[in-house]
């Protein structure tokens, strides 16, 4: 079923956005806190697409991409990263709700 569910997930995403993702992922230094799959200072991205599996919040976490957050994943905050370009923030937001493909 992972699989299939992976599948899924990937035919979404264009290969472009993945690609583009990524890039916004590295540039703007969220691998620092963030892995695909293990949990560092913060929660790895298939661990927040767990979470939230089945829910529409893609503009929520966006929202919480550019402005920050905190108490969600522990004690660690989120730091705002206001200078994201809200497109880029919807982007990653796909991206890593999807599994970060």
């Amino acid at each position: 079923m992972l699989l299939m569910s992976t599948t899924l997930v990937q035919a979404q995403m264009k290969p472009a956005d993945v690609t583009a993702a990524k890039s916004a992922f590295s540039d703007n230094g969220c691998a620092n806190c963030h892995d695909a799959s293990l949990r560092g200072v913060g929660p790895a991205l298939k661990e927040i697409a767990a979470r939230y599996k089945g829910k529409k919040v893609s503009a929520e976490v966006a929202k919480r991409i550019i402005e920050g957050c905190e108490g969600r994943w522990g004690q660690m905050a989120h730091p705002p990263y206001a200078g994201l370009d809200p497109t880029d923030a919807a982007l990653l937001a796909r991206w890593i709700l999807a599994g970060a493909p």
